[in-house]
């Protein structure tokens, strides 16, 4: 058996002090120094989520406004022009073909050896250019819009001076042929005859 002196010193033995018990006897207290905490953090906004209809909604949108764009783009050159263009008259254009023959003065070529022709020029202008320039006096007919008007315009006098050269070669180039087929001397001598009359010889 185990006497009582042998318990009491095997259990002082097991008891040791813990080192923080004696310290805190002996040293002073030491109060923890407060650090500054961050403010929190405001929670973040989840992201929307457009549904089909909005992007529907959103699409409809901008082609509206496009298209609002593209048909304004499209009226302003309309307007404009309408602004430019004045007021013409009433009667019809056919009629107004003095003024249109008028206007075409600004082609008849500067080297011409006689002047452009008006609707309102007389009989010995236009001869005198019919003379001159028959050739291009047609060529500018035939490019007017209204010949018809402009040649009933002018005088008979005038038609045959403008034709008379053209009359001349004609009646020559068929005397010509038809003196290539003739063997009559009579008639071979009256056309040499005529062609030196017409050729000044």
């Amino acid at each position: 058996m185990i006497s009582e002196g042998a318990a009491e010193e095997e259990t002082a033995s097991l008891y040791e002090p813990s080192s923080g018990s004696s310290q805190d006897s002996s040293q002073p207290t030491v109060t923890p120094r407060r650090t500054k905490q961050p403010p929190p953090k405001a929670p973040t906004k989840r992201a929307h989520t457009l549904t089909p209809m909005e992007c529907e909604a959103i699409r409809q949108g901008v082609k509206a406004k496009r298209d609002h764009t593209n048909q304004q783009l499209q009226e302003a050159p309309k307007q404009a022009d309408q602004a430019m263009v004045p007021t013409l008259p009433t009667k019809p254009v056919r009629e107004a073909w003095p003024e249109q023959w008028q206007q075409m003065q600004s082609i008849w070529p500067s080297t011409a050896s006689a002047p452009f022709p008006l609707e309102q020029s007389t009989e010995e202008e236009w001869i005198l250019t019919a003379r001159a320039e028959p050739t291009m006096l047609l060529h500018m007919i035939q490019r007017f819009a209204f010949p018809e008007e402009l040649m009933a315009s002018l005088s008979d006098k005038t038609l045959m001076e403008w034709t008379s050269q053209w009359r001349r070669d004609c009646v020559q180039a068929s005397l010509i042929a038809y003196r290539s087929r003739s063997d009559d001397r009579g008639t071979l001598r009256w056309l040499d005859d005529w062609k030196a009359r017409s050729s000044g010889g």
